[in-house]
């Protein structure tokens, strides 16, 4: 009786065993297929799970008390915002170094210097400075430049150049402008003629460019323009430039849809009654511009956040 109840247990603890490898077998082969064919149909899923090189942020930004309030805009609301997609990107504030961004850089580490001389009508030179740094020294695929009065929906942005556009290289994007509103802003020579030097100013764009508030360039178009021709004595207004840069290269732009004046900030943060068209302009912004105060940086985020709440 005593052996065959052992034989009984000794069957049990056999049976018990095997059931345990199964069931674990199961569930992983279970488990394998779900991630696979969550992958399979969902590329945002995808996108995260890839090794890909962050995005890198250019923002151009100078000393004084305004632009430090801006950068510090910045840092508190999207910069720090818990996107989804926050990881991939990596932003640098872009300026000529002084010892108060110094200090500013030893508590946020990131800066990224420019060591030519700070001159508004010379932008085209630093931004193009700066580009030439990050393509020697860090590992992307696209870098975004955008102002330090910019606020950007990073979430947004992130599925217009991996999913959207994902095809497109090379890669020049923004919100777009045409020739003759370029026309009507500037005049046919530029408002910055007076201040520039014979010889020194650049071709206007024929098909219109990307508004400087935020551009994209992908890694291979910032060569392909390097080699176009940057000129160091260059003296224009820095987003013509690189659309006439981008023009001159055969690359189109794309439109990436964003608000390039503060008046928009107001609008869609303001409690009234939007008719459907406004509302839908407001949901579509991946970026605000002119965002100086403390004030409209509060107001632009809170817009980003209702997007990412209705979208």
């Amino acid at each position: 009786m005593e052996h065959h109840f052992t034989s009984l247990l000794t069957f049990y603890r056999r049976k018990k065993k095997l059931l345990h490898k199964t069931t674990l077998m199961a569930s992983f082969v279970l488990f394998t297929f779900v991630i696979f064919w969550d992958v399979k149909s969902n590329p945002k899923t995808e996108n995260t799970t890839m090794n890909i090189p962050p995005v890198l942020i250019l923002i151009t930004t100078s000393n004084g008390t305004d632009y430090k309030t801006r950068r510090q805009g910045g840092r508190d609301t999207y910069l720090s915002f818990p996107f989804r997609y926050r990881d991939k990107f990596r932003h640098f504030y872009h300026a000529s170094p002084t010892s108060d961004l110094y200090k500013e850089d030893i508590i946020h580490n990131d800066f990224l210097w420019y060591e030519g001389v700070e001159d508004y009508y010379k932008l085209s030179t630093k931004v193009w400075e700066g580009f030439k740094t990050l393509y020697d020294s860090y590992d992307f695929e696209y870098v975004i430049k955008t102002d330090d009065d910019t606020v950007l929906n990073l979430d947004a942005i992130y599925r217009v150049i991996y999913h959207q556009y994902s095809a497109a290289k090379p890669f020049y994007g923004g919100r777009k402008t045409g020739r003759k509103q370029d026309i009507a802003k500037f005049g046919i020579h530029g408002v910055w003629d007076e201040h520039c030097p014979a010889g020194t100013a650049f071709r206007r764009p024929q098909e219109g460019r990307c508004t400087g508030a935020m551009y994209v360039l992908d890694k291979g178009s910032i060569q392909t323009l390097h080699d176009v021709g940057i000129s160091p004595s260059l003296c224009e207004i820095e987003d013509l430039y690189t659309g006439g840069l981008a023009e001159l290269a055969g690359i189109p732009h794309y439109e990436i849809y964003g608000s390039a004046s503060s008046s928009y900030i107001t609008n869609c943060s303001t409690p009234r009654v939007l008719s459907s068209t406004d509302q839908a302009k407001c949901l579509a912004y991946t970026f605000l511009h002119g965002a100086k105060t403390e004030d409209q940086w509060t107001l632009a985020m809170k817009i980003i956040e209702n997007q990412l709440l209705l979208c």
